[in-house]
């Protein structure tokens, strides 16, 4: 026989008062509710008192969902109108999620709908790349569940959904180890930002767009024939790079982006 505990923390005053909580503080706390519960019962049903949550035994701890047949968590932004934000709504950020999302998620290449976020990209998607890659760590977080128990996990907004997250999305935000020695490419460089020097590359043993950045030991000297190579690239003229790099791959061994070691004019 089951016996169902069902317990519920409710946050008064203040703006929760108004149905809102601090988004980073918010989910700690709904953490910290986790934890406090799993290790109260697991000194109950054990007789011995853990410092962390972990699995209690004859126990099983589980988020209840807010509707049939899902659990629903909901946020909100709330931006003050200023000349900082002037021209941002509500479907560019949703676009902007959207794409950055993808972007970080998997190798497919979404297409902007609004034209704000379609300029960013064609201007700089580097940078995209490169928040991309920031947010692998929190997105690895938004994974975890997914497995036996949880199959996706949706991002929508009213009426419509954004993205859907899936065991190949996963797969993809997993970055095993950077691989130790370099790999001998050849290619050309089709974006490249000189303030941040990410870019990205056409890879011919590869046959796609990659993004890049330098490595720490990187030769400076190399920065050159990123250029130039940009340069031809974008006037038809000589182009072609002999690229020593890192790769780094997911978990599926796919090669999510390059760690330039050196590189030079493939003469």
């Amino acid at each position: 026989m089951t016996i169902r505990v069902p317990l519920r923390a409710r946050y008064n005053g203040g703006i929760a008062a108004d149905g809102r909580l601090p988004l980073y503080d918010g989910t700690a706390s709904i953490q910290g509710v986790a934890q406090a519960v799993q290790i109260a019962t697991h000194a109950l049903l054990t007789g011995s008192i853990v410092t962390r949550a972990t699995a209690a035994r004859s126990a099983d701890f589980y988020l209840l969902p807010s509707r049939s047949g899902s659990y629903l968590v909901e946020l909100a932004a709330y931006i003050e109108a200023n000349p900082a934000v002037a021209g941002i709504s509500a479907p560019i950020i949703y676009d902007w999620i959207k794409t950055i999302f993808t972007k970080a998620t998997s190798r497919r290449q979404v297409e902007p709908t609004t034209a704000k976020v379609d300029r960013w990209m064609e201007r700089d998607e580097p940078f995209l790349d490169e928040l991309a890659e920031t947010l692998e760590g929190s997105l690895q977080r938004v994974h975890r569940p997914i497995g036996p128990d949880v199959t996706t996990i949706t991002f929508e907004r009213p009426r419509a959904e954004l993205l859907t997250l899936n065991a190949d999305t996963k797969a993809w935000v997993n970055t095993r180890d950077v691989t130790a020695d370099a790999t001998a490419f050849t290619g050309n460089v089709t974006r490249f930002n000189s303030i941040t020097r990410n870019g990205r590359a056409f890879i011919d043993q590869l046959r796609r767009v990659v993004p890049f950045k330098p490595a720490d030991d990187f030769a400076m000297g190399g920065l050159q024939y990123l250029t130039w190579s940009l340069h031809g690239s974008a006037n038809d003229l000589p182009k072609r790079l002999r690229i020593n790099a890192r790769e780094v791959k997911s978990a599926t061994e796919e090669t999510k982006r390059l760690l330039l070691v050196d590189c030079a004019r493939d003469e």
